[in-house]
């Protein structure tokens, strides 16, 4: 009998910690309540950012949007800056009728040198992105920079999505990132 309670009492605190473990794991994993969606109508896009995050630039026609995960405020003289994480969306029409590869090159290089730290593909739901992280070569120590690129309407527009911070917050900051790519979405072709 002794040993019926004990394996009973075993499979129990099995089940609670396997339901425990589920349940935080669903909880760690179901985040679509973290974020609020952003659509851009003009350009026909939506996408989802941080609920805690503040957007500037976000109406529905813009060609620039900025997410930032501190609140926006004027500089105070002689007080300590805190670094941030900065997700910038910039919308550009394609007047040289270039390649998405050809833009990503020009825009990369246009300012200093770069040090390539990789470089992917990440396909979400009717979008393709090509996504580098670099840091410039002068500056080996500075925070790591993402950018994401992808065509819309046939490649009459470009957009180009930057991820920037400094740690801590950069690291946390990624996977933000990288959940705005996977929910960006073509709505609407743009005009």
């Amino acid at each position: 009998m002794k040993k019926i309670i004990a394996v009973a009492a075993v499979i129990i605190v099995a089940a609670g910690l396997w339901y425990g473990f589920t349940l935080n794991s669903k909880k760690q994993t179901n985040s679509s309540n973290d974020y609020q969606k952003y659509e851009n109508t003009a350009y026909g896009f939506s996408l989802e950012y941080p609920k805690t995050w503040h957007a500037t630039g976000a109406s529905a026609t813009s060609t620039v949007i900025s997410f930032n995960d501190t609140a926006p405020s004027e500089p105070v003289e002689g007080a300590e800056t805190t670094s941030s994480a900065v997700i910038d969306i910039m919308i550009i029409e394609n007047y040289d009728n270039i390649s998405l590869g050809e833009w990503t090159d020009l825009s990369l290089g246009l300012g200093p040198e770069l040090n390539i730290l990789s470089e992917e593909t990440i396909e979400a739901n009717n979008t393709k992105f090509l996504v580098k992280t670099f840091t410039p070569l002068k500056l080996p120590e500075a925070a790591p920079t993402a950018a994401a690129f992808t065509a819309l309407n046939d490649e009459k527009y470009f957009a180009q999505i930057n991820y920037m911070g400094e740690e801590p917050n950069f690291t946390a900051g990624m996977k933000h990132f990288k959940h705005l790519l996977s929910s960006f979405q073509l709505t609407s072709a743009a005009p």
